[in-house]
């Protein structure tokens, strides 16, 4: 009986409200441009590299299942075709920081708006699909 109560306490316990709070781009210029913290700068870094590659990921998925005899590399242009944003493989995320940073600088009438959002617009102005 000790160890029901235990688990089913745990469990209430572990059982919060579950959400994401949303990354304003005011947040993440703010942390991308924290050149002496540390943790900013990480975060900044990770929140750019979490974001396009989940966004890749995500746009890639109908055609990893459906593309099933096509290369890696057509599954994945496919996806961008999707994504919006042709991104070549030299593009390295220093250079997706300074695109979306530059982004943000200019279009201050945006920043309050989802960072991932405009992170997906600069990335799309900078890299359009032909």
């Amino acid at each position: 009986m000790r160890r029901t109560i235990l688990a089913l306490g745990l469990c209430v316990g572990f059982s919060g409200p579950a959400f994401a709070e949303t990354v304003s781009g005011n947040e993440l210029l703010s942390a991308c441009e924290a050149q002496d913290d540390l943790a900013q700068t990480g975060f900044c870094v990770g929140y750019l590299i979490g974001t396009i590659e989940g966004l890749r990921l995500g746009t890639s998925l109908p055609f990893l299942a459906t593309m099933q005899d096509a290369p890696l590399s057509d599954k994945i242009a496919a996806g961008e075709t999707v994504f919006g944003a042709c991104i070549p493989p030299e593009a390295n995320y220093n250079q997706h920081k300074d695109i979306a940073v530059a982004y943000m600088k200019t279009h201050p009438e945006t920043r309050h708006e989802a960072a991932r959002g405009l992170i997906l617009t600069a990335l799309r102005e900078a890299f359009p699909c032909q």
